[in-house]
């Protein structure tokens, strides 16, 4: 199993590129797990391996586990160890153990890696500018989230999926998310950019949509 995890930390570098390497390195993660107090077995998708299999699945066309898992049994098949069950379990239970604290702060950390990449003369005004916007999204058809995010009034009950909406803060120059929040689709986009207001930093400048106009307000 070792072996087959660093197969596939290899593969996975070659296929979503290098810079990987240094803006989630291995140890980083090592030290944020136990940070958290999270432990695993010797297994082949350890964290790392999940996480960066995770963003090559997103990252990929063929957005499917089984697109994700058929990839790992290739690479490892190739490089001649015996691949493990085609089954998508054995990943997905890897992608459930992976706490959600540990992804959030995945998220701040790998955009100020990206960020200190930027030369300091491509800031605004010397300035960070922080771009909030909003979506929405399906959620999957449970009780527990028909509960919290009441999909669309205008389709008959049973009829609809659970909607949700999200807002991101991301960073202007690289277009990673920052901070993001989720609440039913009947909270505003602004109430919900309020609340994340608490994740800049003095001197940055939050920058939104307002119909056709850009509204702009620096940070005191």
């Amino acid at each position: 199993m070792p072996k087959s995890a660093e197969i596939l930390k290899h593969q996975l570098f070659k296929s979503i590129g290098s810079p990987w390497q240094d803006i989630l390195p291995e140890a980083r993660l090592d030290e944020l797990l136990a940070e958290e107090g999270i432990t695993y077995r010797n297994r082949l998708y350890t964290p790392i391996v999940t996480v960066w299999g995770m963003l090559y699945q997103a990252l990929s066309a063929d957005k499917s586990l089984r697109n994700t898992v058929k990839c790992f049994t290739t690479w490892l098949t190739a490089a001649g160890v015996t691949p493990p069950s085609s089954d998508t379990g054995a990943y997905s239970k890897a992608r459930d153990r992976l706490p959600e604290s540990l992804l959030q702060r995945l998220i701040p950390e790998t955009t100020e890696q990206l960020e200190q990449t930027v030369p300091k003369a491509h800031y605004w005004c010397g300035r960070r500018v922080r771009v909030f916007d909003g979506t929405t999204v399906l959620m999957a058809d449970s009780e527990a989230n028909q509960a919290v995010y009441p999909q669309h009034g205008n389709q008959a009950v049973g009829c609809g999926f659970p909607l949700a909406r999200v807002v991101v803060f991301f960073c202007l120059l690289t277009g990673a998310v920052v901070s993001g929040c989720i609440a039913p689709k009947t909270t505003s986009e602004i109430v919900m950019s309020r609340l994340l207001y608490q994740d800049l930093a003095p001197d940055d400048v939050a920058m939104g949509l307002k119909g056709d106009s850009v509204a702009i307000k620096r940070v005191p």
